[in-house]
This record gives C-alpha cells, structure tokens and sequence, in this order.
C-alpha cells in the first residue's frame, strides 16, 4: 500500500521517465490491483467506462475477474482510448506488443 505522496511521486516520476502511457499504465494498475501482465494484456473490450469497471481474463487463476474503478481512472482510460484508437488495447502499440 501507497501513501498519497508515494503514489504522486510514483506517477510522476513514471511520466518523467517514461511518458504518460506509462503514467496511465501505473494508475490502471494502482486503481484496480491488477497484476502487471493483467494489466498489459487489457483490450478494449474488457474496459467499460460507463459502469466503471474492468474484466481481466489472464489472470493468474484462470477465471475471469471483474473489478470496479472510479470515475478518476474514467477520465485516464478516456484519454489512453483518445491516443490509442487504432489499437486493440490501452497498452499496447500497432502490432498488438505491450508496450
């Protein structure tokens, strides 16, 4: 678990180094606990802004997990959608990599 200061410090020390797709990476993966490859591996199908909530599907037990955000992790989702149209997931590039 994070301290308010230690998840700001982590965001944007993330955006510095690496850009606000990673930033966004890092807010996915704090607002909804999902581990690293969960996370990578998200399309878009499996997002639903409107009732806010997630689906990963490889999870570490084999079974689908369906997890609630809240509107802040709306907004940055919104934003990724906007730059990643083309794409098949938030996180990853042309080719279908993970970023």
């Amino acid at each position: 678990m994070l301290t308010d200061a230690e998840e700001t410090a982590l965001l944007a020390k993330g955006k510095e180094r690496y850009g606000t797709r990673f930033e966004a990476f890092l807010q996915v993966s704090l607002g909804t606990g999902g581990r690293r490859g969960e996370v990578l591996g998200l399309q878009w199908t499996n997002i639903d802004t409107d009732g806010q909530s997630v689906t990963f599907t490889e999870t570490k037990g084999k079974r689908d997990r369906v997890i609630p955000f809240n509107d802040d992790l709306v907004t940055v989702l919104e934003r990724v959608r906007l730059q990643t149209q083309q794409q098949a997931g938030p996180f990853t590039d042309w080719y279908g990599n993970t970023i």
